[in-house]
């Protein structure tokens, strides 16, 4: 384990190749997005600064695609803004739909479509081969809730999480909202596993209810088991599945990550290996390393950290 500490708030974080870290945050006054190259010696991770501009207004999250060397960040004013990653992260163009100034949540891409998901529940989607900065679709909800989280699961389909615990399908080839389901609390994070063929989902805490961990068969959309508990009273912020393998990892307020190992053959269908304390501050986001799957990024408000997760 490696945690880099330095005189900013962490608020987004994605990889890119060659052990690379973007991210958005709060640097001194300055809202920034930025950055770090990875690099193992003395057996020991070290964190290089490479880029960091300033931010026009607070980035929740940011994307990278590697395929076209294209980044994104998304403000709570409702803008995406498209960077140029491999020339000190130049703003390249900007796109937003409507006048509410609306937080940007998430960002995914679908196809040839960059997807955000915002503070009232809409969900935009771009295509940036075109000029034009309005999107191409808009998936606008019932209520007016927010959309915390997303992920595509097929070249047309992605699923969106709400702040009410609605959890739906969307279809981008035919505009259209599919199959949904309805959890017990708001869901801040969703990830897919190719091996298993499932969704994992997580939940807020709220008065009524604790927050949970969901499995879901993602052909179907039948739920296959609840996790409740996992992280004690609080919210468990981000799970996301080990590459190649039936496993995944959660995180919380409270500062730890679980893993856990999944099993069909068991009544028990996931069952946890470990629980681990890393932070005083809550873990937000985690993200595994494509090239390097023991390698797994965490992020709290204040620290990044480099995990070695056999």
């Amino acid at each position: 384990l490696t945690s880099i500490q330095k005189n900013q708030s962490y608020y987004g974080m994605c990889l890119g190749h060659g052990a690379s870290i973007y991210w958005t945050g709060k640097s001194g006054r300055e809202f920034v997005t930025g950055i770090y190259s990875l690099q193992y010696q003395n057996e020991m991770f070290t964190l290089n600064e490479e880029s960091v501009i300033k931010l026009a207004s607070p980035s929740k999250c940011c994307y990278l695609d590697n395929s076209i060397g294209a980044y994104f960040t998304g403000d709570n004013r409702g803008t995406l803004t498209l960077h140029n990653p491999i020339n000190d992260l130049q703003i390249l163009r900007q796109y937003k739909y409507g006048d509410a100034k609306k937080m940007i949540h998430s960002i995914e891409k679908i196809d040839n479509l960059y997807a955000v998901s915002r503070d009232d529940g809409i969900i935009a989607c771009w295509d940036i081969r075109t000029k034009g900065v309005h999107p191409s679709i808009v998936f606008e909800p019932n209520d007016d809730v927010e959309a915390w989280s997303m992920k595509g699961i097929d070249i047309n389909q992605l699923i969106a999480g709400f702040g009410n615990g609605l959890l739906q399908i969307f279809d981008t080839r035919t505009s259209s909202a599919l199959v949904s389901h309805t959890l017990e609390t708001g869901i801040c994070s969703l990830d897919t596993s190719p091996i298993t063929r499932s969704i994992l989902a997580t939940t807020v805490i709220s008065p009524e209810h604790e927050a949970s961990i969901c499995l879901i068969e993602q052909n179907s959309f039948n739920i296959i088991d609840t996790i409740k508990g996992a992280h004690m009273d609080t919210t468990i912020w981000s799970g996301r599945f080990v590459p190649q393998k039936n496993s995944f990892v959660s995180c919380s307020g409270n500062g730890d990550i679980s893993k856990w190992n999944i099993d069909p053959t068991r009544e028990e269908y996931a069952q946890n290996i470990y629980n681990n304390f890393y932070s005083n501050n809550p873990i937000i986001s985690m993200e595994y390393e494509t090239d390097q799957p023991s390698i797994l990024y965490a992020q709290s408000t204040d620290k990044l950290f480099v995990i070695y997760d056999e």
